[in-house]
Formats: C-alpha cells, sequence, structure tokens
C-alpha cells in the first residue's frame, strides 16, 4: 500500500497485523523554482480559463426553480442550510444539484465551496444579462420612435 501516512494508530496497527507492506510518502515536495512556477502559472490559467468559460458560455434555459436553487446555494453557507431555506430535505437537494450538473450548470465537484461559488458567478451573469437586454430593448425603442419621427 502506498499513502501518505496513517489516520491513527489502530490504522497502523490493523496494517502491520495484515502484514501489509507501506510505502509511506512525504508530506512534502521539493521542487525548484522554476517548476514552481510552472505549477503557479499552470494553476492560475485554470482558474482564468473556467471563470472565463463560465462567462462567456451561454447558460442553458433555466426555470424558476433552478433558479431559486442557484440563489439558495450562493446564500447559504451549507448544503443543510441551503436546503433548509428550499424547505427541501438534503436528498431532495441533492437531486436538484445533480440535475443542474447534468445540464452543465454546476461543475461536477462534490466540493460545496466550489458549487457555491459557481452559482453566485451564475447568478452576477443573468442579472447582468437581463439588465443588457433591458438596455438593448430601450435603445431599439428609441430608434424606432426616432425613425418614425424622420417619416
Amino acid at each position: 500500500m502506498i499513502c501518505k501516512g496513517f489516520i491513527d494508530d489502530a490504522a497502523k496497527a490493523t496494517a502491520d497485523q495484515l502484514e501489509v507492506k507501506v510505502i509511506e510518502l512525504s508530506d512534502q515536495f521539493l521542487v525548484d523554482s522554476e517548476e514552481l512556477e510552472i505549477i503557479v502559472r499552470e494553476s492560475v490559467e485554470n482558474v482564468i480559463d473556467d471563470y472565463l468559460t463560465t462567462l462567456l458560455t451561454p447558460l442553458p434555459e433555466l426555470s424558476n426553480e433552478e433558479i431559486v436553487v442557484l440563489k439558495a446555494l450562493a446564500e447559504n453557507p451549507t448544503l443543510a442550510d441551503a436546503a433548509q431555506s428550499l424547505n427541501l430535505d438534503l436528498t431532495q437537494l441533492l437531486e436538484r444539484i445533480s440535475s443542474l450538473k447534468r445540464k452543465g450548470v454546476l461543475p461536477r465537484t462534490r466540493n460545496y465551496r466550489a458549487i457555491r461559488r459557481r452559482a453566485k458567478i451564475l447568478l452576477y451573469k443573468l442579472a447582468f444579462e437581463k439588465r443588457i437586454n433591458e438596455i438593448l430593448s430601450r435603445l431599439e425603442k428609441q430608434i424606432k420612435e426616432l425613425e418614425e419621427k424622420r417619416t
């Protein structure tokens, strides 16, 4: 078995009792400055790419219920709090999250912080798109009125 260590003494004792050969890896890895630069650069590029993809990819059509779920995820620090705010049990909320993941709206991760962060970004995006559409509609109306005055 290859691991970074045992969770407790009982796990070590069990491995010893079963005569499992254990190779423990160090928690520390040494890298030189060039390797560290590459690691950091790739990490930053991945984060930027993820955010740009989220912001620039058109969303599928979302129901009002799905938007309410996104809002609950964005506003609550835990899954339990989000479920409670929606008057759902945890299983029901997880089903709705799975549905949003299948639609490509939420990331395929179990990390609630990442899901919550994506929900916040998507709500900002939806609000921005709504505002832009309102502005475009008003501009189109004004252009139409100007054209009518010319004729």
